[in-house]
This record gives structure tokens, sequence and C-alpha cells, in this order.
């Protein structure tokens, strides 16, 4: 048999989760404290506790730069948001072994050992 340790690659078979609608009754489902659209199984308050009563613990961020307007402005940036910040999260990932030299090919992502955030 194959190796233990390779990752298999395949389609997902099914989509089970869904973002901001209950499809068991195909009505919104999003937090009635902070308005935010809830994934599949999430329950109100996951977000900002129970209640909403830690809605006001986290400060409000700074303005973001003028230049930031460019992208911000997009009218795709909301259905993009969720791949842009997949491929930000694995762009964070570090290896526990040597990530593999191609020569002068161009690059691609390859994963060996173990996968972790810092």
């Amino acid at each position: 048999m194959g190796d233990p340790e390779l990752w298999k690659i395949s389609r997902i078979q099914r989509n089970t989760l869904w973002w901001g609608i209950s499809k068991r009754t195909n009505s919104p489902h999003r937090c009635p404290h902070c308005n935010l659209e809830l994934l599949t199984g999430e329950t109100p308050g996951f977000c900002c506790g129970p209640q909403g009563e830690k809605l006001h613990d986290v400060p409000a961020l700074p303005p973001l730069p003028e230049e930031f307007s460019t992208f911000l402005n997009d009218p795709r940036l909301s259905s993009l948001s969720r791949l842009l910040n997949l491929i930000y999260t694995f762009a964070q990932l570090e290896s526990t072994h040597k990530f593999p030299s191609f020569g002068n090919m161009p690059a691609h992502f390859a994963v060996e050992g173990k996968i972790f955030h810092r």
C-alpha cells in the first residue's frame, strides 16, 4: 500500500456546511446580537458571547489606509472573502521539513512533514 504520511487530495463529495442560511428550514442563520452570518452548526453567541455580552469587549480597529479602498470597494470582495482568507491562511503555514526546490521552475505549494501556524 502507499505511504501513510502521503496526503490524499480529492474532491469534497458533498458540501454540508453553509454560511448564513439554514438549509433545513431555508431561513437566514445569523447571530441576533451582532448580525454575523453563522456557519451550519454554529449557535447564536458563538461570535460575540452569550446574549452578545462580549460584543463591545474588543475596541474598534483604526481606519484602514486609503490604498485599501481599491479592493474594499470592489463589489466582488464579499463573495471572494473566504477564498482570500484561505489563501492567506496557507501563506502563513510553516513546515518541519524543508520546502523542495526545483531549480528555475516556478514555485508551487508543497507540504512535507507537519504543518502548523506560528
